[in-house]
């Protein structure tokens, strides 16, 4: 069954709670059935050490998820003054600690009989369930609405992903398995984290700060210690949730808020724990500081929780004596732009300033020049189609543009004793519209 955490609803079907509109995610039928008995399976590995607890699937699929590093951070505890341990979930296999998520979603689609996994999202989670679809034999397609990392993508890409510009559609065929957050099954990998926690430190944390994205995480940890609580009355943390001030050019992977803030908010609030909001240069300098008293490298939306725990502190918001955890949540080896700015020396040049730099009239053209190679009248003309007015000259300032920066290339055509100039994409260019601006 499907257990509501926010309402306490249970249901057969996973999906939106049937009475609160919150996300669900597994519990057994034989819950209590658990009590007393040690919650992890000492013949079996990562995650699925808690098979009790999960839904049984005629195959596992796995990547060797889980059982991931519980550190005492020495001299970042000795820095900001508190006793501080670190989970580091980045040395998951995709570097995330979503894949916990991805195993349980692709071994229900296995499972069910499912030929192909699709989720929106180009970040964390699309490179996650791309590698698992890969381990299961199933296709793989992600669908997304801007770049957020190119890093990311280009990790999804290499797994044989589909990356389709656009939103997935209403209507999906009964073979595909649409994963990611709002999935019940998904969000039943993430509370193993909980599960871990518990295994490995019992009752000795009294905070554990966490970044706040879509509010998944957070949530699914609540409703994993939610669990723990009832079979073994144990004590939940105080989870504190930590948030970016604004969208943030250096924090690509992140949103603020999303389909689970509601239970993200109740977890917070239920558990005495607070809400502590992080700027840009904050997570920054939280990022280098980890780096360099821990040798831990996190992505800039994982270092979003450390910053959040360094004001805390600096704010003496935690009791004197308090151990608290910290979840390390993605590497930083995501991205090399991630890199660049963390050194101080971002490429101007990246891929990703070409793109949300390049403007609708480049954009149109390569379009244009995606069906068919075209002559610099015709595509004026066409452009029109588009919603973009130029004059001939600005067209051709264009083309001379494009050119240079690799996308096109121009071929001389001689006719009737006249010369015209026809252009067309390289494969660079077909490539960088198939990916980044198909309209």
């Amino acid at each position: 069954m499907f257990k509501c955490y926010k309402c306490g609803h249970k249901q057969r079907d996973p999906g939106r709670c049937e009475v609160c509109g919150s996300t669900t995610a597994y519990v057994p039928d034989n819950f209590s059935d658990i009590a007393g008995k040690e919650i992890a399976d000492l013949s079996q590995e990562g995650i699925w050490r808690y098979s009790s607890l999960l839904p049984i699937f005629r195959e596992k699929i796995t990547l060797g998820e889980g059982q991931t590093p519980l550190l005492k951070a020495y001299r970042l505890s000795q820095s900001i003054g508190v006793e501080l341990y670190i989970k580091n979930e980045s040395v998951n296999p995709t570097g995330s600690y979503l894949d916990r998520g991805s195993a349980i979603a692709v071994s229900y689609a296995v499972s069910a009989g499912k030929k192909e996994v699709a989720c929106e999202s180009n970040g964390n989670i699309g490179a996650s369930l791309a590698a698992y679809s890969v381990r299961a034999g199933l296709s793989c397609s992600l669908y997304y609405n801007e770049i957020r990392s190119l890093g990311k993508l280009y990790q999804t890409l290499a797994y044989g992903a589909k990356a389709i510009k656009g939103r997935v559609p209403e209507n999906v065929e009964s073979s595909v398995h649409l994963s990611g957050e709002s999935d019940s099954y998904f969000l039943t990998g993430m509370k193993t984290l909980s599960y871990e926690i518990f295994e490995k430190a019992r009752d000795m944390f009294d905070y554990i700060f966490m970044s706040v994205g879509e509010g998944g995480g957070i949530s699914m940890l609540f409703a994993g210690f939610q669990d723990l609580f009832e079979l073994y009355k144990t004590r939940i943390p105080s989870l504190v949730g930590v948030y970016l001030t604004n969208r943030s050019s250096v924090v690509d992977d992140l949103a603020t808020g999303g389909i689970h803030s509601a239970l993200a908010d109740f977890a917070i609030k239920v558990t005495n724990g607070f809400k502590i909001k992080v700027e840009d240069k904050e997570v920054i300098e939280a990022e280098k500081l980890l780096a360099r008293a821990e040798g831990l490298f996190a992505e800039p939306s994982a270092s979003v929780a450390l910053a959040g725990l360094i004001k805390a502190a600096d704010w003496n918001l935690l009791n004197k004596g308090s151990k608290i955890l910290y979840i390390l949540t993605g590497t930083g080896l995501k991205d090399p732009v991630v890199i660049g700015t963390f050194l101080g020396i971002k490429d101007r040049n990246s891929s990703e300033e070409v793109i949300t730099s390049m403007s609708d009239t480049k954009k149109a053209i390569l379009n244009i020049l995606y069906v068919s190679p075209a002559y610099g009248y015709y595509i004026w003309k066409k452009l029109k189609e588009f919603g973009v007015e130029k004059t001939l000259p600005d067209v051709y300032v264009a083309l001379k543009n494009l050119q240079k920066e690799g996308l096109i290339e121009v071929k001389e055509i001689k006719k009737e004793g006249r010369t015209s100039k026809l252009y067309e994409l390289t494969q660079k260019g077909r490539k960088f519209v198939e990916l980044f601006i198909s309209f």
